[in-house]
């Protein structure tokens, strides 16, 4: 005890006065030592306290709030959700019927783990989805019971005061009733299909975002995507003549031709004909003028072509005149002219084309209306589609690249449009007969796709 006081044997004020100094160094020195050592508090998607703060949010919430807290890419039970017009869907949906997170009771927290992605979907596209989407070290896996009894599994994750929702799944009961999709082989022994040449255009899915519109060349045109548009693009080549092939997925389009510009120019065009097909309609439009009917002018103008999530579509001429085959019959459209091609490539009604006389958020809007009003008879056809595109990619011929590309954008893109629908449609009512026909129906068209087309890719 001599050590601390300040009366001790040495004697001079001065010396105590520089022992009392020591001493205040060695406490503050101690402290931050001390500091040092404390244990660090768990990540916010890991913390009882942040995630009950979280929750509490759902208290009384607007649509645009709830997408502020999630991250895009979203995950909601199997589906990725990839778009914000889906994101917006959801949010929407679930802030009419009051989704009740508020006071909900935290069952447990799961960190992330190598296999996390199973609780939501086995599959190789949820897979990709956790490692490219989610930190380890920070993520984790919530599950709660809502003051209704109902259990939802959260994915958080985030590094902020308090965590982003990453994704859900749920109502945990009811989705355990359903059959769950089959898991895709690791590999297949049939034929995969063909790498394109390499001349070739690479076969790809473009989508576009809110402001970065996507844009493709070619020589004698260009075709222009417009807000959250999906497409997928490659390209055919027989001998002399190379086909743009385009399938619309989602969204709005315009093709624009001007063949002109290209026999002013130099040689003969890289792409001789572009051909928008989706779902057993399309349209042709020859570029190369070795390829024309004599007496007939070069293809001029510009068709807007309106892809809906039901699968109906508008090819609209603003500008000129095309031919739109369906059901084994081909349709002219001239100058403000349309036709709309229903879900199953049944030939629909013409209509007149007067400036933006019809949007694509309205008539889209539209067509998920009619989907509800017979879900299951609206996804039947869709999985005819499905199937086709399987049976192409399986027999391993020209059409094969082509058909694998176009089924992976429907897959990825257009059916989680229909999934979130019906989500919200039905929420709080998913034990009724035809959501549990939806889910059962659309389990085995996205099977089509995971064991049928996926392993060829």
């Amino acid at each position: 005890m001599r050590y601390f006081d300040l009366r001790g044997a040495h004697s001079g004020g001065r010396s105590s006065t520089a022992r009392f100094v020591w001493v205040v160094l060695a406490m503050v020195a101690l402290s931050v030592v001390a500091a040092g050592c404390r244990t660090v508090g768990p990540p916010p998607a890991r913390s009882e306290t942040a995630i009950a703060a979280f929750l509490e949010r759902f208290a009384e919430f607007e649509a645009g709030e709830a997408a502020g807290w999630s991250h895009t890419p979203f995950v909601l039970d199997r589906e990725i959700l990839r778009l914000a017009p889906d994101l917006e869907l959801l949010w929407d949906g679930l802030a009419e019927a009051e989704l009740g997170f508020a006071g909900a009771r935290i069952r447990s927290i799961q960190p992330i783990y190598e296999d996390s992605y199973r609780e939501f979907a086995d599959t190789g596209a949820m897979r990709r989805h956790f490692e490219r989407e989610l930190d380890g070290a920070s993520a984790s896996i919530v599950e709660i019971e809502t003051t209704t009894q109902e259990r939802y599994a959260l994915l958080l994750g985030g590094s902020g005061a308090e965590p982003d929702l990453y994704g859900m799944r749920g109502p945990l009961a009811i989705l355990s009733s359903m059959r769950p999709g089959r898991v895709a082989p690791a590999s297949s022994t049939e034929q995969a299909v063909p790498e394109p040449e390499d001349d070739e255009v690479p076969h790809r899915v473009i989508a576009s975002g809110a402001e970065e519109r996507r844009e493709f060349a070619f020589p004698g045109g260009r075709l222009r995507f417009g807000a959250y548009s999906v497409a997928a693009v490659s390209e055919q080549r027989s001998n002399d003549r190379r086909v743009l092939k385009v399938t619309p997925t989602l969204g709005e389009f315009l093709l624009e031709i001007d063949a002109d510009a290209v026999e002013a120019g130099e040689g003969e065009p890289e792409i001789t004909a572009v051909e928008l097909e989706r779902f057993g309609s399309t349209v042709t439009v020859v570029v190369d003028s070795r390829e024309r009917l004599p007496g007939t002018s070069g293809p001029s103008g510009e068709l807007v072509v309106l892809a809906a999530s039901d699968g109906a579509t508008i090819f609209a001429s603003v500008a000129g005149e095309f031919a739109v085959q369906t059901g084994g019959r081909r349709t002219r459209i001239g100058p403000r002219e349309a036709l709309e091609v229903l879900p199953g490539g049944r030939p629909g009604d013409r209509l007149r084309w007067i400036g933006e006389t019809i949007g694509y958020r309205a008539y889209e809007h539209d067509r998920r209306e009619r989907f509800l009003a017979n879900p299951v008879m609206g996804l039947l056809q869709l999985q005819r589609v499905m199937a086709r595109y399987r049976s192409d990619v399986s027999s391993g011929g020209r059409q094969a690249p082509a058909a694998g590309l176009a089924a992976k954008a429907m897959r990825t893109y257009m059916l989680p449009r229909l999934y979130v629908a019906m989500k919200v449609e039905y929420f709080g009512a998913f034990e009724e007969p035809e959501h549990l026909s939806f889910g059962e129906l659309y389990r085995a068209v996205t099977d089509e796709y995971e064991l049928g087309i996926e392993p060829r890719l």
